[in-house]
């Protein structure tokens, strides 16, 4: 059996991150001249350089051999280089960091020396040249400037990885918190409250107020908690080594810095019951090592969590390291009850002095396999998840870490100076086109204008028949004033902040650009939130519509389709003049024809009855079985048990009130039976009733009905008569697709009194007048015509034209439309009068998209 030490136990010393140089915000000295465990690790992988002069992105992201090649890392100075190229291309396989040499050794040794020797192999087994990958993390961490260590924690929560919230240093016996280092990590997830909106939450996972989870050792403990953890996370159908563990390649190496390291990870539903293993987020941190040795982690993380979870094998009964935390966090004990060592005597008295109940202990019993534990673990994080106030963003946890002498990692003089100049810049916008015309105006309208003319000067679309250079003269003059006006403008309180922030020092130049981009990201973010949402209202709008009203469209184009085949002018008039009143009687008559043909209609009545039938019986039946005693209540029974299924009017309940003594079983049996005939004279009568019969008795007119929901509104252009397309549902403005001639609208030139050809969308275009009773018979213009008709939009462009369907139309009816409006033939153009029937039923299939 391995012993529990290899597990979660290794040398416990706090640290903090690199000190000094470029971009780090403490620093420390160490004179001693001894060589440190630190100094060591990093010799070993070096990196011993980067003690001052820190990575850069520059440094990291540089092109070059080992960066393009695949070769795997040969010695163990290779793999920081190893995991950064993997992870910059955010490859899952960055954590596993065995050096080819150390493999192919152990490879030759199995293959090439069969020979019995104990001894090397047990020397081999031991041998110190292979590193824990959370040492390799840590001094990574702990060599790089702020900007690499966000494009790391970026990549590695991409990668699902756990991320750095205390960065240990074990040469100065501190830690630093890694705000700075998280802030460029953004998650999106669908809380409880968001199912049925189908939305959903993005932000900065620093400014999120999650509740915490976090996850402990104490002493020895034979349960590999970090193992746990990832099948705490990870659903049925998918296991993931968020973090680091015993059992993965290399993660039973003993660890030489990065004991007091705590990371966290996020778990962020999605919104899918059957896949969600908690239904509203949650952040889980996990301290390494035991926290007898990181008082000041443990701490933290006590008044910072909603729970902490303590994993033990054998606890001192006075356990004054748990008993004398300021706890924040509930507490719970998670055990081994399996060890030996494992003492129920010292759990109760811990237990006492923490005042925990039965739910805050957790033991592994002998009967309960992993699974069953971690489902018990589950069901408890999940209810203190739900039920928790304790909520808490990293940003907010600097305040406690400041308490507790934690450095944090953005607390240096140039970020901080970069923070405050990019706050002063981006706090100002509120609305963004006002920020925009305020304090950027030169990428305003005059902005926009030399565009136009720029692009104008390449295209010459415009020209005309000018003369091409004294056009492009014209143009260069007009660029001029607009440059003039530009130059006039003063300096705007925004861009001097601007340039005088990105005049700084480089350190601070780049903290600031960082700072810029990451606030503007923000506002973005919460600008597209609500186009989202606006967005998403007008997709399912949109269709509504469609489903609605593709019936409508196919309505409208039977409509049309029968006034094309009867092709007979005072049908064409009656649809124009009298549009409602006519589709409601072609609908009747279609309604009509329909139903005619078959039994259609007794089947459907038939089904109705039946079922009508069936309820009326089955209410007698269970009201049989309440035996309550007289006719009155049985009838009362047999009411409510058909609701609003069958209503039975109370004058016909009087009826039977008579008859309240009489035998409740024979009064069943007897309207049982009434019941029957009713139903057979019911079917005898709706087989000789006719269908004409059948819709005039009809209480609400069928017509009426699709009318309303198949046509719309009913509202016609104000101009040429087109139905508004906006349809059923209330809309505060009509609006039609297509236009028709005018003329077929009532409308005619004034002095020659001939009917209109032009369709209302090239008219608001242009510089016409009309006069109608609308406008008290006053000329008005065109352009303006929402003065008039406030509730019409007409989509004003002068390059749409009437459909060949009532160009037909108005071509072959003109003179009868003239004498019907007591007016004068339109001008019909020539290609009109050439448009035959074919052409125009084609239009009409065009028009409304049919195959």
């Amino acid at each position: 059996m391995q012993d529990i030490s290899d597990k979660e136990s290794a040398e416990d010393t706090p640290s903090t991150p690199w000190p000094g140089s470029k971009g780090d915000c403490q620093q420390t000295d160490d004179s001693s001249g001894k060589e440190t465990q630190l100094e060591s690790l990093l010799e070993d992988l070096g990196l011993e350089h980067h003690y001052t002069e820190k990575l850069s992105l520059g440094t990291v992201l540089q092109i070059e051999e080992r960066t393009i090649t695949d070769e795997p890392a040969k010695c163990i100075s290779d793999l920081p280089w190893y995991f950064l190229k993997k992870l910059m291309m955010v490859n899952v396989t960055a954590r596993n960091v065995k050096c080819t040499s150390e493999c192919e050794s152990t490879c030759e040794d199995a293959s090439g020396n069969t020979e019995l020797d104990l001894d090397d192999l047990f020397d081999s087994l031991h041998s110190g040249d292979v590193l824990n990958p959370l040492d390799i993390i840590t001094a990574l961490f702990l060599c790089s400037d702020g900007f690499v260590r966000q494009e790391m924690a970026l990549k590695m929560s991409m990668c699902q990885f756990s991320v750095p919230l205390l960065l240990p240093n074990c040469d100065t016996k501190q830690c630093t918190l890694m705000l700075w280092a998280m802030r460029d990590i953004v998650k999106k997830y669908r809380p409880q409250k968001l199912l049925e909106s189908k939305g959903f939450i993005e932000e900065r996972i620093v400014v999120s107020e999650l509740p915490m989870i976090s996850f402990v050792r104490l002493g020895e403990c034979s349960l590999s908690k970090s193992e746990t953890l990832n099948k705490l996370l990870s659903n049925s159908q998918q296991y993931h080594d968020t973090f680091i563990h015993h059992n993965m390649e290399c993660g039973d190496s003993s660890r030489r810095i990065s004991n007091g390291l705590t990371e966290v990870t996020w778990y962020l539903p999605c919104g899918n019951k059957n896949m969600d293993i908690f239904s509203e987020p949650v952040a889980v941190a996990n301290l390494r090592g035991d926290i007898a040795s990181f008082e000041t982690q443990f701490s933290f993380l006590c008044q910072t969590s909603a729970a902490v979870f303590v994993f033990f094998d054998n606890l001192d009964s006075e356990c004054e390291l748990l008993t004398n935390q300021h706890h924040k966090a509930q507490i719970f004990l998670v055990g081994n009850h399996q060890r030996q060592s494992f003492s129920l005597d010292a759990l109760k008295k811990v237990a006492n002095k923490l005042g925990l109940t039965k739910s805050n202990i957790l033991l592994k019993a002998k009967h309960m396999n992993d699974a069953d534990f971690i489902k018990l673990l589950q069901k408890t994080i999940s209810n203190v998840v739900e039920n928790t106030k304790m909520k808490m963003g990293i940003e907010q946890m600097a305040d406690i870490a400041h308490e507790l002498g934690i450095l944090v990692d953005e607390d240096c003089a140039e970020c901080q100076t970069a923070k405050k100049n990019a706050d002063a810049i981006t706090a100002e916008i509120q609305d963004t086109l006002k920020y925009k015309e305020a304090q950027l105006p030169l990428q305003g309208q005059i902005w926009k204008e030399l565009t136009v003319l720029e692009k104008e000067e390449f295209r010459l679309r415009k020209v005309g028949s000018e003369n091409i250079e004294k056009y492009k003269s014209d143009l260069q003059i007009q660029k001029r004033k607009l440059r003039v006006q530009q130059n006039s403008c003063d300096m705007s309180n925004a861009m001097t902040c601007f340039i005088n922030a990105i005049s700084s020092p480089g350190i601070e130049r780049s903290y600031f650009l960082k700072w810029m981009r990451m606030n503007l990201d923000n506002l973005s973010r919460e600008k597209l939130s609500g186009l989202r949402e606006l967005y998403k209202k007008k997709c399912e709008n949109s269709e509504n519509k469609e489903e609605i009203f593709s019936t409508r469209m196919f309505f409208q184009y039977s409509v049309l389709l029968d006034l094309l085949s009867k092709d007979d002018f005072e049908n064409y008039k009656s649809y124009i003049c009298s549009y409602e009143d006519h589709v409601k009687k072609w609908t009747h008559k279609q309604i009509e024809e329909h139903f005619s043909k078959g039994d259609k209609v007794f089947e459907f009545e038939d089904r109705h009855v039946l079922s009508s039938i069936n309820s009326i019986n089955d209410a007698i039946n269970k009201a049989k079985t309440e035996k309550s005693g007289n006719v009155k209540t049985f009838v009362e029974d047999v009411c409510q048990e058909l609701g609003d299924k069958l209503v039975i009017s109370q004058d016909a309940l009087g009826a039977f009130m008579i008859l309240n003594n009489a035998d409740q079983e024979q009064f069943a049996h007897w309207l049982t039976e009434c019941v029957k005939d009713m139903a057979q004279a019911l079917r005898e009568k709706f087989k000789t009733e006719t269908i004409q019969i059948k819709l005039e008795n009809l209480l609400v007119k069928p017509q009426s009905e699709l009318f309303s929901k198949v046509i719309g509104c009913g509202k016609q252009c104000p101009f040429c008569k087109a139905p508004c397309d906006a349809g059923a549902s209330k809309h505060g403005e009509h609006f039609a697709q297509l236009h028709r001639p005018e003329g077929l609208g009532r409308f005619r030139w004034d002095g020659t009194e001939k009917l209109v050809t032009d369709i209302c969308s090239s008219l608001v275009n242009s510089d016409m007048r009309f006069r109608c009773n609308g406008t008290k018979g006053e000329y008005h213009p065109y352009k303006n015509y929402r003065e008039i008709f406030p509730d019409w939009i007409i989509q004003s462009d002068v390059s749409l034209e009437a459909s060949d369907y009532w160009k037909y139309v108005l071509a072959k009816f003109n003179k009868e439309f003239a004498k019907a409006y007591n007016a004068e033939p339109a001008d019909i153009p020539e290609t009109w009068k050439t448009i035959t029937r074919k052409q125009a039923e084609a239009s009409l299939k065009e028009s409304f998209n049919i195959k």
